[in-house]
């Protein structure tokens, strides 16, 4: 998956547990933990690591790292009691799932298969960069990301300018939810045959899947505040 469609679901995810727990701590954490493992990998695995193995999914992109980080996220949940942690570890799960690691046990599962395999010379950190930049899909994805956290940093100041259009605003935010919903469908019937989707890299049956909960996702939660906003009017 591509660096930003990792963050928007980590931004939904974020969004969704904060909502559905009433604790806005968790939306930066997940978002942050979405995009971890890419951060940390990428610049380690084909700068540092360059000569030897040349990957951008290793450490971050490993069932070791979500239970260390896991561990320590129940330690500060039991002793500070906040979710910082255990948000980055619903990010970095996140991330995997949407990566299909399991595809690559001997990356996933490290270091019960030994080290590191090395990956393919022609793919580098410049490469990656350009696929991104050239994506369209992406672009339309940082802009939905940059929405989603102007809303989420000025949320209370949206919903006091929007409290006498209470309407239009259910319009919108139902609109999105049900063409969510849609689309979240299509995803799910394309993982039902062979077909490939350019800009998201999407091949495989799982991906169309992983795809679809994801939507599915964004729609529960454009539901979740369209009924806040109904309770308003």
């Amino acid at each position: 998956m591509y660096f930003f469609f990792h963050l928007l679901t980590g931004l939904i995810l974020g969004l969704l547990i904060g909502d559905l727990l009433h604790d806005r701590r968790w939306v930066l954490p997940c978002a942050i933990g979405a995009i971890l493992p890419d951060l940390f990998d990428k610049p380690l695995g084909m700068l540092i690591f360059n000569e030897s193995i040349r990957d951008g999914r290793i450490f971050g992109h490993t069932v070791l790292m979500v239970v260390i980080l896991g561990v320590i996220g129940l330690l500060v949940m039991n002793y500070w009691k906040t979710p910082v942690i255990a948000g980055i570890v619903v990010g970095v799960i996140s991330h995997q799932v949407l990566d299909s690691m399991w595809w690559e046990p001997k990356n996933w599962l490290y270091p019960a298969h030994g080290a590191f395999p090395r990956l393919n010379d022609s793919i580098n950190l410049t490469s990656l960069l350009e696929s991104e930049l050239k994506n369209p899909v992406e672009i339309i994805l940082f802009i939905s990301v940059c929405v989603g956290i102007g809303l989420f940093v000025y949320r209370d100041r949206i919903v006091s300018a929007l409290a006498r259009h209470t309407g239009w605003v259910r319009g919108l935010l139902a609109c999105g939810a049900i063409g969510l919903g849609i689309l979240s469908c299509v995803f799910f019937w394309f993982s039902r045959g062979k077909h490939f989707l350019l800009y998201l890299a999407w091949t495989r049956p799982e991906e169309f899947v992983i795809g679809s909960i994801v939507t599915a996702l964004a729609a529960l939660l454009l539901w979740r505040w369209y009924r806040k906003v109904l309770d308003m009017g």
